[in-house]
C-alpha cells in the first residue's frame, strides 16, 4: 500500500469543436488568453506484485485543477430580462447574475453583448481510479521502476473567481465568485506514466520518488466550442508499506 502526494503544474490541450463553431472563440484564441497553475493530487495506492519485477496497481486519489483566463476585452451575453451574464471559457461557459457581485452597480447592461474586462481563476476537483503497471529495475536497497496506466475520472466540482474591471465605471473593480461551470462531463479517462525511484528503508517500509504526467484522453467538456483535454506534469513522493 502506497500513500502519496504530488504537487502538480496543470493545464490543458485545446482542439477546436466542428460540431459547435463559435466564430468568436477558438483555441488559439483561448491559448492566448489562459494559463496554466499549480496544484496538487494526493491519494493510496494498492499494488499485488506478480514477480520480482511487475507490479499491478489500482486505489484513489484526488486531484485539483487550475489555470487562470484574463481578458482586457472579453465579448459577454447578456439576458437583459434576467440581468444573466455569459462568460466562454475552455472549460465551460459560466454564469452570474448582477446581483452576485460585490459591489453595488449604478443600474444593468441593456444591450444582449457587452465588452468586460476580467482576471478570472479556475478550479476543478475530481477524484480518480488508476490502473496501472510498474516494471522496477535493478536490486538491493534503491529500485528504478518506469509505470503506464489508464486513469477514470470523476469530476466532482468547477468554479471560478473572476474580478471584473470597470463593470458600470471606468473605477469599478468588482468581484463574483461562480460555483458552476456549465457544459463538464462527469466522467473522463486518461493516462498515466512515470519513472521513479524506491529506497527501501526495512522489511516492510520504502520512499519514493516518482515524476508523473497524467492526460486526458477524452475531453473534459461537452457542447463546446473547443474540447479540452487537461493534463498535469507532477512530483510524488510517498511510503509504501509491504506487507
Amino acid at each position: 500500500v502506497t500513500a502519496f502526494f504530488s504537487p502538480d503544474f496543470t493545464y490543458r490541450q485545446l482542439t477546436n469543436n466542428k460540431a459547435v463553431p463559435n466564430p468568436d472563440v477558438s483555441a488559439a484564441f483561448y491559448n492566448r488568453n489562459e494559463k496554466g497553475g499549480f496544484a496538487y493530487t494526493t491519494g493510496l495506492h494498492a499494488a499485488f506484485d506478480i514477480n520480482d519485477k511487475w507490479t499491478l496497481k489500482s486505489g484513489l486519489q484526488y486531484s485539483t485543477y487550475k489555470q487562470t483566463y484574463n481578458q482586457n476585452s472579453a465579448l459577454v451575453r447578456v439576458d437583459t430580462t434576467e440581468g444573466i451574464y455569459t462568460v466562454n471559457t475552455s472549460i465551460g461557459d459560466v454564469q452570474f447574475n448582477q446581483s452576485d457581485l460585490d459591489g453595488e452597480q449604478e443600474g444593468q447592461h441593456q444591450e444582449e453583448e457587452v465588452q468586460l474586462a476580467f482576471t478570472a481563476k479556475q478550479h476543478l476537483q475530481m477524484l480518480s481510479i488508476p490502473l496501472a503497471v510498474e516494471y522496477r529495475i535493478g536490486t538491493g536497497k534503491t529500485r528504478f521502476f518506469v509505470q503506464a496506466g489508464l486513469l477514470t475520472n470523476f469530476i466532482l466540482e468547477g468554479d471560478m473567481e473572476m474580478n471584473i474591471k470597470g463593470f458600470d465605471s471606468e473605477e469599478s473593480n468588482e468581484k463574483v465568485e461562480i460555483d458552476e461551470l456549465d457544459g463538464l462531463e462527469k466522467v473522463n479517462f486518461g493516462v498515466i506514466v512515470g519513472v521513479g525511484a524506491e529506497f527501501n528503508l526495512g522489511k516492510h517500509f520504502s520512499l519514493l520518488v516518482n515524476p508523473t504526467i497524467r492526460t486526458a484522453i477524452t475531453p473534459l467538456n461537452h457542447n463546446a466550442p473547443v474540447k479540452s483535454y487537461p493534463y498535469s506534469v507532477g512530483l510524488a513522493t510517498g511510503v509504501r508499506y509491504r506487507f
